[in-house]
This record gives structure tokens, C-alpha cells and sequence, in this order.
């Protein structure tokens, strides 16, 4: 995962299958199996929300955070874990809880237990570190 100041944010998975993901303010753009999908999200309230999510962990906006999830942080600043749980029931519908984990000033995982029981679990390293 890519995160430029500017609030863009590619993903790219390699496996099960190749995937890029890239959210540049806020329009989604997806592709895979050389297929484009481009959604705006300013007509999808709730899903933008769960993106912010990921945006406002990434700037330190704790106030954007507030605006759709309780926070709960935990841990001290070499090691800390912060949860979101959503203030609203329409993001509720979609995601059950978010853990952003992470020390130093760094964010390492950020996990999201969806609604339905699924699970995903993004890794961040630094660039310099591989």
C-alpha cells in the first residue's frame, strides 16, 4: 500500500489474485483480470466512511476519526493499538470493528472485521526496509 499526503492510496495485491486499488480523493478506481471499475464515492456515504478510516489513521486526523467510529487507544508509543468502532449504524452494517496497530509513529496493520464475520489484514512497511 502507497499513501501520499495528498490523501491517494493505491493498494496492490499480488495473491489470490492480482488486484490495484487506487483511491485519489474521492473516486475508487479498482482493476483487476484486465477490468476497470471506477466508483464515486461522494454517492456512497458509508463506504467513504470506512475509507476515511484508513485516511484519518494515516494523517493523525482524530477529528475526521470522531466524526464516524469511537476511538479506543491502548498501549504505550513503542507499541499501541487503536480501535474504531462505528458511531453509526449504516457503517455498522458494513464493518464491525477496525484495529490499527502500530509504535514509533508508525502504523504497521490496520485489520478490519467486516459486518459479515470477514476478515482483512493490511501490513505496512516502510519502502526503506525492503
Amino acid at each position: 500500500m502507497t499513501y501520499s499526503a495528498s490523501g491517494r492510496l493505491e493498494r496492490r495485491t499480488l495473491t489470490p489474485k492480482p488486484e490495484t486499488m487506487v483511491l485519489d480523493g474521492e473516486v475508487l478506481s479498482i482493476e483487476r483480470d484486465r477490468k476497470k471499475l471506477t466508483v464515486d464515492l461522494a454517492s456512497q456515504p458509508e463506504a467513504l466512511a470506512f475509507i476515511d478510516s484508513i485516511r484519518g489513521t494515516l494523517t493523525g486526523n482524530r477529528a475526521a476519526l470522531e466524526r464516524n467510529y469511537l476511538l479506543h487507544l491502548a498501549g504505550s508509543s513503542d507499541k499501541w493499538t487503536l480501535t474504531l468502532l462505528p458511531s453509526e449504524p449504516k457503517i455498522a452494517a458494513l464493518v464491525q470493528r477496525i484495529t490499527v496497530s502500530g509504535g514509533r509513529g508508525r502504523v504497521r496493520t490496520i485489520e478490519y472485521l467486516q459486518a459479515d464475520g470477514d476478515r482483512s489484514l493490511l501490513t505496512i512497511e516502510p519502502i526503506e526496509s525492503r
